[in-house]
């Protein structure tokens, strides 16, 4: 049986490959994948679902990197949630988890539209 710190050492390693892989990625265009499928970087299922997991790392680990990634993705994408439709309700589980951690208006006001719209 493996022990936590070797899980959470290997949880660190995937979240760095999950942050580093962009639009451009070269090796992603060699395989014929469209970096957005990949990227992290979208307002959408997969990758807010890989968002909940930085989330999780977080509360097992305590390491603020992870939390501060996530506070500085919800800033970069939040004009992105604007759209809604079912997917785009995924964020919400992590959103509402950080913010029981920091409170933010913004955050707070964007998880009570998305409350109200469900």
């Amino acid at each position: 049986m493996l022990d936590k710190s070797v899980i959470t050492t290997k949880l660190a390693a995937l979240y760095q490959e999950i942050i580093a892989i962009r639009e451009d990625d070269a090796y992603l265009k060699s395989i014929g994948a469209y970096g957005s499928d990949m990227s992290i970087e979208l307002w959408d299922w997969s990758q807010c679902v890989g968002l909940y997991g930085i989330w999780r790392l977080y509360q097992e680990t305590g390491d603020k990197t992870y939390v501060d990634y996530l506070s500085a993705w919800f800033e970069r994408h939040q004009a992105e949630a604007a759209v809604k439709n079912v997917n785009h309700v995924v964020p919400m589980l992590t959103l509402v988890s950080l913010l029981e951690q920091q409170e933010n208006a913004q955050w707070r006001a964007l998880v009570n539209e998305y409350g109200e719209w469900i």
